[in-house]
């Protein structure tokens, strides 16, 4: 057990790896799972938007739900990456100036330079190295655009069902068709932000 102590205190780096490692596994599976929403799930959006004897197709509840968690995944993404990215350049800036104020008073004690802290200089690096890791991710993951993009094929078909549901005058086979089309589109919106 020792050992093991040891060495994340001699490589405390790994560890701060491994637990972004863990949190990023953890925001894979939990988008893969958002992507097959459960039948519970499915079955209450059903019924959320059953009206005057129709009832919705399955797959356009599923559907509903995977932009709905598109949707949240990536707003809570794009969020995290900028907050995260702040929060790692505010900090170098703390232990910056914390090891010129420690390095100053040494230099001021001993009257040479022999007593600077060069290890203070490895937090310093490895934030502003996480912090363009952020920033980067950031870039190229590009969550914002993906969440206005899944907010708004949530949106169109949300406003869809809510219209279509109470029209008294169309069949089953109509509403189902006019949903159908509107998955289509959405469909194609996602599509087109991915190329």
């Amino acid at each position: 057990m020792s050992h093991v102590k040891n060495f994340f205190t001699k490589y405390w780096v790994l560890l701060i790896f491994f637990f972004f490692a863990c949190g990023m596994a953890f925001l894979g599976v939990w988008y893969f799972r958002s992507l097959y929403p459960g039948t519970e799930t499915v079955s209450e959006i059903i019924k959320k938007f059953s009206a005057d004897g129709y009832t919705l197709p399955y797959h356009v509840a599923e559907r509903y739900l995977v932009y709905s968690s598109m949707r949240t995944y990536f707003f809570m993404l794009d969020y995290l990456l900028t907050l995260l990215s702040i929060l790692a350049t505010l900090m170098t800036v703390f232990y910056a100036s914390t090891n010129v104020k420690q390095s100053k008073e040494q230099q001021l004690g001993t009257g040479s330079n022999s007593g600077v802290n060069r290890t203070g200089n490895s937090p310093i690096v490895f934030l502003s190295l996480l912090s363009v890791f952020f920033t980067i991710a950031n870039m190229f993951i590009n969550p914002g655009s993906k969440a206005y993009m899944s907010q708004y094929a949530w949106r169109e078909l949300d406003v869809c069902i809510t219209k279509t549901i109470h029209q008294t005058d169309l069949t089953v086979e109509e509403k189902n068709m006019i949903f159908a089309e509107k998955i289509s589109e959405a469909e194609y919106y996602i599509e087109s932000f991915e190329h």
